[in-house]
């Protein structure tokens, strides 16, 4: 895999950030890849753009 600059994320509310994943503050965007590097989605505050074949399920917060 390619050196890139990114952060990986696990647990995704990993209290060393001091915030949760979906904070638009802390990210441009969130790219999920398969264990072969193959981007299947992307996420930004604007879209999300999942791979042909896969789908990006999307929740509300009733707070």
């Amino acid at each position: 895999m390619e050196n890139k600059n990114v952060v990986i994320v696990e647990p995704a509310n990993d209290k060393d950030f001091g915030t949760t994943v979906l904070n638009s503050k802390n990210w441009d965007r969130i790219v999920i890849t398969n264990s072969n590097g193959k981007k299947v989605a992307e996420i930004n505050g604007e879209t999300a753009t999942p791979a042909t074949g896969y789908l990006v399920e999307m929740y509300p917060n009733f707070d």
